[in-house]
């Protein structure tokens, strides 16, 4: 009676553990992370629910002595593969992406980010948040504020010094 009120007639029910799936591939997909035989690492005690998810594990993470290691440019990490050295760059230290319509540079910092809209793509007067942010004219240094920008123009480009 309760399987009749609460399940659909074509939904699926674990036989281990008797949770109910709506179909079969989801069934299929609880019983494989679920139940299955895990298969650990020798090295570190990682679990995979394959022998091929194990396998790649062990390349990236446990390669063979003498295997090309590929060392990031501006941090002290190194990967095995090259893929997931760029997976690294990009999450960790390229955080600004251009927002210029099908423009995919990324960059380190905000101000690299102003100085590539401005050269590449001549837009002078970036919106920061709610605040406009001011670059100069001769740098493309971003500021925030008038004064700012007026002091780092005297400073830098007319060489008068500023207390």
């Amino acid at each position: 009676m309760h399987i009749n009120l609460h399940h659909k007639a074509d939904e699926c029910c674990c036989l281990l553990c008797g949770t109910y799936y709506r179909n079969k591939v989801t069934l299929s997909a609880h019983r494989r992370n679920v139940h299955m035989h895990k298969v650990r690492c020798s090295q570190c005690g990682y679990e995979a629910n394959s022998k091929s998810t194990l396998y790649s594990h062990t390349l990236s993470h446990h390669p063979a002595p003498g295997a090309t290691r590929h060392q990031c440019p501006s941090c002290e990490r190194s990967y095995n593969a090259k893929r997931i050295l760029h997976e690294h760059i990009r999450d960790t230290h390229l955080r600004f992406g251009c927002d210029v319509g099908v423009c995919i540079v990324r960059f380190e910092s905000e101000a690299n980010r102003l100085h590539h809209r401005a050269t590449e793509h001549n837009i002078n007067i970036p919106v920061f948040g709610n605040a406009r942010i001011r670059l100069c004219d001769e740098c493309q240094e971003p500021f925030r504020t008038m004064k700012q920008y007026r002091d780092h123009h005297l400073r830098a480009h007319v060489n008068l010094v500023i207390d």
